[in-house]
């Protein structure tokens, strides 16, 4: 138990570190919006919540956002882009977890559609609402960002992105999980509630 105990650890702070590589090698998913970047980060995200639920997910997201932050400082010193990362991936990954919990076995078809228009829809919804109450404004006011209209901002920016990054992460996960699952379980490492 204590040994297992161990592994979980070791693997999420290996799954940190590879989050923290991926982050590093993000691009543009919109010519229209090219600050926000996409990166495949959030897949050992995913992996840490396979082997360890949400506290799992938490601890990987945390490594790969504190890591950037100490890289990169934040906006005007403030953690805020960080922290919007670390909102974005727990909600996706709590959607997972309850997801996981209910559809045991191999995702077919369906699963993964359902798991692309969920991801997709919470991710949107959520961040377009921090972005438009939270983070416009302090970037507005701080970093005196041009910004004009904040609906058109979420409506042509933040809306567009967010549902392709859900969508295509969603496919991704779903591919990973059906990877992973059976190695996973061989080595102990799937908790009973996923299985």
């Amino acid at each position: 138990m204590k040994n297992m105990r161990l592994t979980r650890q070791v693997l999420l702070a290996i799954l940190g570190a590879w989050a923290v590589v991926f982050r590093l090698l993000d691009f543009p998913l919109l010519p229209s919006a090219p600050f926000l970047k996409f990166d495949f980060s959030d897949v050992p995200v995913f992996i840490g919540l396979l082997i360890n639920g949400p506290i799992g997910a938490a601890v990987v997201a945390f490594i790969r956002d504190f890591i950037e932050y100490l890289r990169k400082g934040g906006e005007a010193g403030i953690p805020l882009g960080v922290s919007m990362s670390f909102i974005g991936t727990m909600t996706m990954m709590l959607i997972l977890h309850f997801y996981l919990r209910r559809k045991k076995g191999t995702w077919q078809l369906e699963q993964i559609v359902l798991t692309c228009i969920s991801l997709a829809f919470s991710l949107t919804l959520v961040m377009s609402l921090l972005n438009y109450f939270i983070a416009l404004p302090i970037y507005v006011e701080v970093m005196h960002w041009p910004i004009k209209n904040m609906i058109e901002m979420v409506l042509v920016a933040i809306v567009p992105f967010n549902l392709l990054k859900g969508a295509i992460l969603g496919i991704i996960i779903a591919l990973v999980y059906n990877q992973f699952k059976a190695y996973l379980i061989k080595r102990g490492l799937l908790p009973a509630s996923y299985q």
